[in-house]
């Protein structure tokens, strides 16, 4: 099964969750997350895979014959399989021209949800605007 290092997968198009790991079971399902579009897929271990290789433009007749060779399928299978993934990524646009490749994304440190809206806005560190009326008797 195809890994790829940590610098890799900073200019990639997409990241997974979970992360891929070998360990894991074979019907496993993932969710690619698209890194500059509000926009994901649910796809199966082979279906990661493809993709990973797609994005590393990997030649769709490598592709197949790692397919052929992992799973044991026949080559017009891996062909009709690879099609599948390779249409359903540009269809979501995950693929093609104008998908543009992050140079470099920021990760998520922390969220806040303020579930009651009674916050005091009192931190000193609180960059929140303001969301409470004046009028609130908390204040």
């Amino acid at each position: 099964m195809h890994k790829s290092s940590g610098t890799q997968r900073e200019n990639r198009s997409f990241s997974e969750y979970p992360r891929y790991s070998p360990e894991a079971s074979d019907n496993r399902r993932y969710i690619l997350l698209h890194r500059t579009r509000p926009k994901w897929l649910k796809v199966n271990r082979s279906g990661l895979a493809v993709a990973n290789w797609l994005d590393e433009a990997k030649p769709r007749k490598w592709i197949e014959r790692q397919l052929v060779s992992v799973h044991g399928i026949s080559e017009r299978r891996a062909a009709a399989d690879v099609s599948y993934v390779v249409e359903t990524l540009k269809h979501n646009g995950f693929l093609g021209e104008d998908v543009p490749k992050p140079e470099r994304v920021p990760r998520l440190k922390s969220a806040y949800l303020h579930i009651t809206s009674k916050c005091n806005l009192s931190c000193p560190q609180c960059y929140t605007r303001r969301s409470i009326p004046e009028s609130c008797p908390h204040h």
